[in-house]
């Protein structure tokens, strides 16, 4: 019988109130969250509507893998 992989939970960043990003994630990660999804948006293929490369390097704590 196969062995099932444990479920890892990802909630989106843009789904946080953003005056609270640093609370907001560290809430959701007491919760249970395993990862913080971050979609960065270039402003070349798509408008930047959400969260930018600026605005990620204002949390470098928080980011630790990046595709």
């Amino acid at each position: 019988m196969a062995e099932i992989e444990p479920v890892q939970l990802a909630a989106s960043i843009l789904s946080a109130d953003f005056c609270r990003l640093g609370e907001q994630v560290e809430e959701a990660m007491k919760a249970g969250i395993n990862l913080i999804h971050v979609d960065v948006m270039d402003g070349l293929f798509v408008p930047n509507l959400g969260m930018g490369k600026i605005r990620c390097r204002l949390y470098p704590e928080y980011i630790t893998q990046s595709n």
